[in-house]
């Protein structure tokens, strides 16, 4: 009744965890399935690809978050299922026309990231991905406007949306050209680009045009008091991965941390965290290892800098997918943060 009976294109704008921001492989099918679900039994609507084309008709857009979530009552377990949102808006009028509250099982659901989000060095929730989660969860009502900062991104948002699209297809050239496109007008911080920007650079071989990138991603990092860099290491151990383009990364993103920090004289706290495991304080003890081991390599990257730099272990206390299962499906869980602190 809303909708009337006229037909009408639909796009979906793929669906995100709203712990991390990250596209998973069950959200992008679960987008997929309801796709063919619409085709099926609403035949009035024609399911469009989520690019400039579709959104220059302005069409319905379905959004939504799957996220892991701790069901028992006392609320501080593991989790043990995964809620879905979803959210219909009509972009004509900004307005939410329909709103579903699903819940899946752990088991039917693949957390791993997509490519893109995978290699990204860094993470945090910037503006865009929180306006996008509040448009879509509990605070969003039907017949309430979408979040005005996610309308207003939608144009970048698909030009991302290309861009990672042939990031997963290894077409680095085209995925590139994309990203500087999309940084035009998207939300300054929008870590899709500043990361995307990086990753295709890198990827390409044009190394100094990735170091030029991560300057940018460093600088805004710091710029919020905290950067958190996806450092990662052997499971139970403080030694890194094996692979020697990794180990150049990690190398080149340390150095540049220690660069900006000491330019600045400011004093940085290394925090370390770890995935969930049966033993709280083993945890603790293991993140705190690398923690010291990182600020180490602070240290030796900057000596005239190292007494500005401290370690702390968090153990698995903030975790942000919870998992526990110490691989790419929570690789979050395991992120290493530069905060900016004040000096004694």
């Amino acid at each position: 009744r809303v909708l009337g009976n006229a037909p009408r294109d639909l796009v979906i704008d793929p669906f995100i965890d709203a712990n991390t921001g990250q596209q998973t492989l069950s959200g992008i099918a679960a987008g997929g399935q309801l796709a063919r679900l619409i085709a099926e039994n609403f035949r009035l609507w024609t399911v469009r690809p989520f690019d400039r084309k579709a959104l220059a008709s302005t069409p319905l857009l379905l959004i939504g978050t799957l996220t892991p979530v701790t069901l028992n009552e006392a609320g501080n377990g593991p989790p043990d299922a995964y809620r879905l949102w979803l959210t219909l808006v009509d972009l004509r009028s900004g307005q939410i026309v329909a709103k579903r509250l699903d819940r899946a099982t752990l088991a039917s659901v693949n957390a791993e990231p997509m490519p893109f989000f995978r290699d990204s060095p860094t993470w945090h929730m910037d503006r865009t991905t929180a306006a996008y989660i509040k448009s879509c969860q509990v605070e969003a009502r039907v017949g309430e406007r979408i979040d005005t900062l996610y309308q207003w991104r939608l144009p970048a948002a698909v030009l991302l949306h290309e861009a990672i699209v042939a990031y997963h297809d290894k077409q680095y050239a085209q995925a590139r050209r994309l990203f500087v496109q999309a940084s035009a007008i998207a939300d300054p911080d929008d870590l899709r680009v500043l990361n995307g920007r990086y990753l295709t650079n890198w990827q390409l071989g044009a190394k100094d045009d990735a170091t030029q990138e991560l300057k940018r991603l460093v600088t805004n990092g710091l710029a919020a008091k905290s950067l958190p860099l996806k450092v990662r290491f052997q499971p139970g151990t403080t030694v890194m991965p094996p692979g020697a383009d990794q180990r150049e990364q990690y190398r080149l993103w340390i150095r540049e941390v220690a660069r900006q920090t000491g330019a600045q004289q400011a004093c940085l706290r290394v925090v370390a965290h770890a995935s969930r495991s049966p033993s709280a304080s083993a945890s603790v003890e293991l993140s705190q290892r690398r923690a010291a081991t990182v600020r180490w390599l602070l240290a030796q990257a900057a000596p005239s800098s190292g007494n500005r730099f401290t370690a702390q272990g968090a153990g698995w206390r903030d975790n942000l997918v919870g998992l526990g299962h110490d691989d790419e499906r929570d690789a979050l869980d395991r992120r290493i943060e530069f905060r900016v602190v004040d000096c004694p």
